[in-house]
């Protein structure tokens, strides 16, 4: 039967944890995609309020430590009265050791140094800090503050209208405590007294008195307990719900609508509070804080350059806030709280006077800086439900979202709940409870942008095709050069060899010319020297008559030859 009990048991945790962990059905899914293509270059989305922190109200809550002691003393007395009845050692004993339990509390709240004049080394009038965010500064202006608060009735008001008060709840209920045993003692340690003195054991009147006791020491360790909790919760900056009155509480919530922040609920105002916690004098003091808020807030963008044709706007953060006159970047991550942000003033970055971004959100033409871009094709989450898809170039869109797949190319802000994308491999899923409002896209269609710089794109992709083209650029000058040297080596190289045939005909000629003179002037000579005296002579005379005629034939022709070299 057990068995059956727990198995019955084990189905209905299993089935109503189901229910609760699973997420809404699938008719609750959606898409939508919006094309981009008009964009002047920068995506901006309307991201709710941001409250702009620019002081904060104080509330100190003070324990002394030393009203502790007293308490300490006084029950280890009565303990010690117990140990003369033994009928009640068992019930001693776990007073003791819920008595234990407390003075271990007690310790662990005491600075770690002492000194031989007193329980507690406070550093003489000095502030010790144990936790928080306070430097030198806020610590002497908290010192000067508490003593101020000591002459005027709690409740300070400062040059910046920022309102300081002491709240003594624990210290209060310390001494409700301290009141309540010194009430008790006496009349616990004259009932010890009389029951011992008279030799009969008023059973009755101790037991209650034991009672009284262990309810005095559970006070205490309660007590301890709240005090040592807040204390380590401060370190994380977290304010526990036991330190803050509901009168309090109701005074913070007035404080927050006055200053146009709307509180949900009462939780939701420990996400606006900050705490720190110190040491001064014999005392612990948590301070928390609560913002002072500008009025009125600002709106949230949250931006994203685009990128057009290989070149995007330069951006200082993807979250601006902006209100009719001004215009602030966030440099430091804000505290989200719901939908809204809450911002310290320290964090922002004015652009109100901007030339190109407090023009653009305005709905006016700018004039700004760009970056060149060697990436053209970009994919990347914008929020858990938003995605943003550059320069895409038909790429496969799948989605369990309950739209066809299909084919995309250019840029595209794409929406989409409790369902999974897939594009070129890249897979994203949301999956939420509840749906927030919809994020609205600032309209910035058709304004003009002005390129007022142009950065180069200094990423590694971007200089190795740089060097590639150098190099390639490199390799066509030098072959050109070698080609180029080539050809004047080659005219030069044909130029001598024509000068040299050249020489050298005309060396040929001018010697073969000398030749041909030569011999012609030895045949005139030899017909001058006489007349033919016989037959044979006669013979010789014409057959030397026929040479010097052939001769002078080939003189003539050698000249012409000459003429046309």
């Amino acid at each position: 039967m057990d068995i059956l009990m727990k198995t019955i048991t084990l189905t209905w945790l299993i089935i109503t944890t189901t229910i609760i962990c699973t997420p809404p059905a699938d008719s609750s899914h959606s898409i939508q995609i919006t094309n981009l293509h008009k964009n002047p270059g920068l995506l901006t989305l309307d991201f709710g309020k941001t409250f702009v922190k620019i002081g904060k109200h104080q509330i100190y809550h003070i324990i002394d430590l030393n009203r502790c002691e007293p308490i300490f003393a006084k029950i280890e007395i009565i303990l010690q009265g117990l140990h003369s009845f033994s009928n009640f050692t068992d019930i001693t004993r776990m007073l003791e050791s819920k008595f234990s339990n407390a003075q271990r509390l007690f310790h662990n709240l005491m600075p770690r140094h002492r000194n031989r004049r007193g329980l507690f080394n406070f550093l003489g009038s000095t502030i010790k800090q144990i936790t928080g965010n306070l430097d030198n500064n806020d610590l002497l202006k908290i010192s000067e503050n508490m003593q101020k608060l000591e002459q005027s009735n709690d409740i300070l008001i400062t040059e910046n209208n920022e309102q300081v008060k002491i709240n003594r709840q624990l210290q209060d209920r310390m001494n409700r405590i301290i009141r309540q045993l010194e009430k008790d003692h006496d009349q616990i340690k004259g009932s010890l007294i009389q029951a011992k003195s008279s030799g009969v054991t008023k059973k009755f009147i101790i037991l209650q008195d034991i009672l009284k006791i262990s309810i005095l020491i559970d006070n205490v360790n309660d007590h301890l307990n709240t005090i040592f909790e807040t204390a380590q919760l401060a370190k994380l900056n977290l304010i526990s719900k036991d330190i803050l009155s509901p009168d309090e509480l109701k005074i913070v919530q007035v404080q927050f609508e006055n200053q146009k922040l709307i509180i949900e609920s009462v939780d939701q105002i420990y996400d606006f509070l900050e705490i720190s916690s110190f040491y001064n004098h014999s005392k612990i003091v948590f301070v928390i804080e609560i913002p002072l808020i500008r009025i009125p807030p600002f709106k949230t963008l949250l931006l994203e350059p685009l990128i057009i044709q290989t070149k995007m706007l330069k951006i200082p953060s993807t979250i601006a806030i902006i209100n009719k006159h001004e215009l602030y970047f966030i440099t430091k991550p804000c505290q989200q709280i719901g939908p809204n942000h809450l911002c310290n003033l320290e964090h922002l970055q004015n652009y109100t006077d901007d030339s190109c971004f407090s023009q653009l959100l305005n709905g006016k033409p700018a004039n700004c800086s760009f970056k060149e871009i060697s990436h053209q094709s970009e994919v990347k989450p914008l929020t858990p439900n938003h995605l943003i898809a550059k320069q895409i170039n038909k790429q496969n869109i799948v989605s369990s979202c309950g739209m066809d797949n299909r084919t995309l190319t250019g840029t595209f802000l794409i929406e989409y709940h409790n369902c999974t994308i897939c594009i070129n491999g890249l897979e994203f899923t949301n999956k939420e409870w509840y749906r927030n409002g919809q994020l609205l896209i600032v309209p910035l269609d058709g304004l003009d942008i002005q390129v007022k710089d142009l950065e180069p794109d200094m990423s590694f992709e971007r200089i190795h095709i740089s060097n590639r083209h150098q190099l390639e650029t490199l390799r066509r000058n030098t072959n050109s050069s070698l080609l180029t040297s080539m050809s004047l080596s080659g005219v030069s190289l044909l130029v001598v060899i024509t000068a040299t045939i050249f020489f050298l005909s005309r060396k040929f000629s001018i010697r073969k010319k000398q030749r041909v003179e030569s011999t012609v002037n030895e045949d005139v000579t030899d017909l001058k020297e006489g007349p033919v005296t016989d037959v044979h002579s006669a013979t010789d005379v014409h057959s030397k008559a026929i040479r010097l005629k052939q001769l002078e034939q080939q003189v003539l022709t050698s000249k012409s030859q000459l003429a046309t070299l």
